[in-house]
């Protein structure tokens, strides 16, 4: 089994207003790989064919 974050826990952040929650604990791989992404455009790392993304 891959590591996960406990619905419970992100649950408990609430859920941006809505009464909707989490039923399943979340895959970690998802949110790292959305932190990795994130960390490189601070870094101004920028993939390949970025300059074709809308401003």
């Amino acid at each position: 089994m891959d590591p996960a974050i406990p619905k419970d826990l992100v649950n408990s952040y609430g859920t941006g207003g809505h009464d909707e929650g989490f039923d399943v604990d979340l895959p970690v791989e998802p949110v790292l790989a959305c932190g990795r992404a994130f960390t490189s455009l601070l870094r101004e790392q920028l993939p390949p064919g970025h300059d074709s993304w809308a401003c």
